[in-house]
């Protein structure tokens, strides 16, 4: 939680994925859950799509209340297709991604452009 408040500082980020039960970077001990990091990063005013990542689906209405965009139930989804219609669900500009006359990008690319330095 802290690493990410420290990140979204200095850098953007189009899509956060934040675990409800984390470990600080330096640390076994869990000093702050994925939800008390969305709050902050919205007073932050952090505008990033945030999805909230737990395998206890109670921790759903907390990282809502909290702020983020979306919950995911894990565990996470690691195949292809699923990955992609997850992505295609949280970045309504992949959308425009579609659109953009500088760059020419098939649907199926979008969600793998969008994680690379490719902009699209």
């Amino acid at each position: 939680g802290e690493s990410a408040l420290r990140l979204c500082e200095s850098e953007s980020f189009h899509l956060i994925f934040i675990d409800q039960h984390m470990t600080s970077a330096t640390s076994a001990v869990e000093r702050m859950k994925g939800s008390e990091a969305i709050a902050a990063l919205r007073k932050q005013e952090v505008t990033s799509v945030i999805t909230g990542l737990s395998a206890n689906m109670a921790s759903a209405n907390e990282f809502l209340s909290n702020g983020a965009d979306n919950f995911q139930l894990k565990p996470f989804p690691c195949s292809e297709g699923e990955l992609t219609q997850l992505l295609m669900k949280l970045l309504p500009m992949v959308s425009e991604c579609l659109q953009d006359d500088s760059t020419t990008v098939a649907a199926s690319d979008c969600p793998a452009a969008l994680m690379g330095d490719r902009r699209v």
